[in-house]
């Protein structure tokens, strides 16, 4: 996949904050029904970390990601649980790597991640997004905004194969 412009990731996302609820629901179906490999990930990741509420917002902005990267040229992917795996696996490497430097500040973790991520401008809106919904709505906790940054990057990641 060609690296997706500024610009077409802000249109995406304006047409994405501007879905009505049964626009929502059907964005959320036809995530489901084209990736049902990330889904089943993004609903059992961290599954003994993050909350229902978390959880939610994990997946919306999963189906956000999706909804960005494929808004224009569209290739269905087939599902690969291994490639999945290894990149959860390689993302994993890097945040244990960043967590063990004490002098790594929460922001320069971010911007390391978002220097790995080919499609940095998608990675970036989600990040805003979520800081966002968290500043709005306090629905995450501090421990665990690194963890979903590292959850939605995965599945960028993948869908960007």
């Amino acid at each position: 996949m060609n690296r997706i412009s500024t610009e077409s990731v802000e249109k995406a996302y304006e047409s994405i904050c501007n879905l009505t609820e049964p626009e929502a629901y059907r964005l959320s179906f036809d995530f489901q029904k084209d990736q049902p490999l990330v889904v089943a990930y993004l609903t059992a990741v961290d599954q003994d970390i993050i909350n229902q509420e978390e959880r939610e917002l994990l997946f919306y902005l999963g189906a956000v990601a999706w909804k960005i990267m494929y808004s224009g040229n569209y290739n269905h992917l087939e599902a690969n649980q291994d490639l999945l795996l290894n990149i959860e696996a390689a993302n994993q490497k890097t945040a244990d790597s960043l967590r063990t430097t004490d002098s790594v500040k929460f922001a320069e973790v971010v911007k390391i991640l978002l220097k790995e991520c080919r499609q940095t401008d998608v990675l970036r809106y989600v990040i805003a997004a979520l800081m966002d919904k968290n500043d709005a709505e306090n629905s995450i906790r501090d421990e665990n905004l690194g963890i979903i940054i590292l959850d939605l990057k995965t599945v960028i990641d993948y869908l960007d194969r």
